[in-house]
């Protein structure tokens, strides 16, 4: 496989990743998942 190929895969994936991660973020709804997200790490850091 040569650069331009290896590149252009590189930048699908990239691209279906992005996708796949904006999707999960509109179904969840942003502030769910930074508010699920933080006190499992505040609570572990206070908690050690």
């Amino acid at each position: 496989m040569d650069r331009t190929q290896r590149t252009a895969t590189f930048a699908g994936l990239a691209l279906v990743a992005a996708s796949l991660v904006g999707a999960v973020v509109v179904s969840q709804g942003s502030g769910d998942v930074m508010l699920g997200n933080a006190p499992t790490v505040t609570n572990r850091s206070h908690g050690g």
